[in-house]
């Protein structure tokens, strides 16, 4: 029984290193948004299959569904009987403004739980993409995967997919995902927490000051590449005196 978990295991982790590739050609017609719509699937749906501001791609290999978890709006995805893998999988996706992310370094992510089935988010260009996949298949409570990426200077088009890896039978729920420039993560989780109740805010207070210490140190990374005479906010030299 063992073995057999292991066997589904280690075909799901090389599924999400093949990834599901997303083409212009592939997606319809819609405006690209700079902020995700319906990042925690709370806007009211007359199809909980359908929510809004999301697309779908592979209705053949897997489903997605608005449901009730612990109290709270989340996304349910399932593989179809015939599973969903690699380029045969399903997933669901908005469509990013290049424009507004290229070159440019990004912080993506969601909240997932997981029941048998994996969760691959994928930012996604023709001209490069990053994707993070957790191989832990069996996580009843919601954790939070972040990576941080750069957008390709080029990238013609840009797509962030949540794809569900996994045989028939296997279930994840996802809540709350996001993308969002370096200098706006913070912003973020700070808005975010403070729609929270009171105790909550307690909780996920912590979430805000980590992103807040993970965005001084890329802004001193930054300002030492860049020659600005700065490391983490002292001078590294003075000019009184010369």
């Amino acid at each position: 029984m063992a073995r057999g978990r292991l066997g589904i295991l280690l075909s799901i982790v090389a599924l999400a290193c093949a990834g599901a590739p997303v083409g212009a050609a592939d997606l319809p017609p819609g405006d690209a948004v700079r902020a995700l719509g319906n990042p925690g699937f709370e806007a009211p749906a007359s199809d909980p299959a359908a929510p809004p501001g999301w697309g779908s791609l592979g209705s053949a290999y897997g489903t997605a569904r608005v449901v009730q978890r612990g109290g709270r709006s989340v996304l349910e995805l399932a593989p179809s009987a015939k599973g969903s893998t690699g380029s045969t999988s399903f997933m669901v996706y908005q469509v990013l403004d290049a424009a507004h992310f290229r070159g440019k370094k990004v912080t993506f992510g969601a909240n997932v739980a997981s029941a048998g089935a994996g969760i691959n988010l994928v930012l996604w260009s023709p001209e490069g993409a990053t994707n993070d996949f957790d191989p832990n298949v069996q996580q009843a409570a919601f954790a939070e995967r972040r990576k941080v990426a750069t957008v390709p200077a080029d990238a013609s088009t840009l797509t962030l997919g949540v794809q569900v890896l996994g045989p028939a039978g296997g279930k994840a729920w996802v809540d709350d995902v996001f993308v969002a420039l370096e200098g706006e993560a913070t912003a973020f989780f700070k808005q975010m927490v403070d729609q929270l109740e009171e105790e909550e805010q307690k909780l996920f207070a912590r979430f805000v000051e980590i992103e807040a210490g993970h965005e001084a140190i890329v802004q001193a990374e930054i300002d030492a590449l860049t020659g600005l005479g700065f490391w983490f906010d002292y001078t590294e030299f003075r000019l009184e005196g010369a």
